[in-house]
């Protein structure tokens, strides 16, 4: 057995997937593209009780990630949305795709994460230019590209440090409800080693998977490549059904 993943803790009972948080990221390699689209197509991909928030914002990323312990290398993607709930603002990611399945069981089984696997398909750079794309299976879904340009400023990013999450967990049993769960995490020890801002595009394909292409971006509004690393602790449960009734 793994250290870090005691018995029991998840399945296979023995032989668990993955242990306890938190988790360390490191040596996280992102392309980060913000655009805008039409904002009724945005707001369709935020499920209740998340509401759009003032200042809403809309991001595709693809990256390369190394999580240790836990899933070592990884290629994953994602649609990032800005997002309410009661008084706070975070990140929500509607779309997230992951090419391992231990990354995949932690994001969902733990936090709520929207994770489905893709190919592992890495970064490719080109002179000055950085492609990502995620593929599922036979196709394509996601698409950004990135040109260097300059030093990037942190503070110009959009995303936050936090992530809000709704832990969907459907019942077998038609007598018994499933559950859902708000849950927030913070990113601790967030590190941008490197961070540079440029010309971007982002593509999202037609898919029977996965409905992001009617998002249709309408422009881009910055593109940024990310060196990073950070530590995802456990999260805070802000709401479940058995005490608010928004399901």
């Amino acid at each position: 057995m793994a250290p870090g993943a005691p018995e029991g803790y998840t399945l296979p009972w023995t032989s668990p997937a993955y242990g306890p948080p938190p988790f360390d990221m490191t040596q996280c390699r992102q392309v980060l593209v913000q655009f805008e689209a039409d904002p009724t197509r945005i707001a369709r991909l935020i499920p209740p009780p998340f509401e759009v928030p003032e200042r809403p914002f809309a991001c595709a990323f693809v990256g390369d990630m190394r999580q240790v312990p836990g899933p070592g290398r990884y290629h994953e993607g994602a649609l990032l949305l800005g997002v309410k709930f009661r008084d706070r603002t975070s990140t929500y990611a509607p779309f997230l795709w992951t090419s391992s399945d231990e990354a995949l069981l932690v994001g969902r089984e733990l936090y709520g994460m929207a994770k489905m696997l893709c190919e592992p398909e890495a970064l490719v750079e080109d002179g000055n230019e950085i492609v990502g794309t995620i593929r599922r299976r036979t196709g394509p879904l996601v698409r950004v590209a990135f040109a260097y340009g300059r030093r990037g400023n942190p503070t110009d990013l959009p995303t936050t440090p936090n992530r809000l999450c709704l832990r969907t967990i459907p019942s077998p049993d038609p007598r018994v409800p499933g559950l859902r769960q708000v849950v927030f995490t913070t990113l601790e020890r967030y590190a941008l080693h490197e961070i540079w801002e440029g010309r971007g595009h982002v593509e999202f394909f037609g898919s029977a998977h996965a409905d992001i292409h009617r998002l249709a971006p309408t422009r881009v509004v910055n593109a940024w490549y990310l060196e990073s690393s950070w530590t995802l602790p456990g999260g805070t449960i802000l709401s479940d059904a058995a005490t608010d009734h928004w399901v």
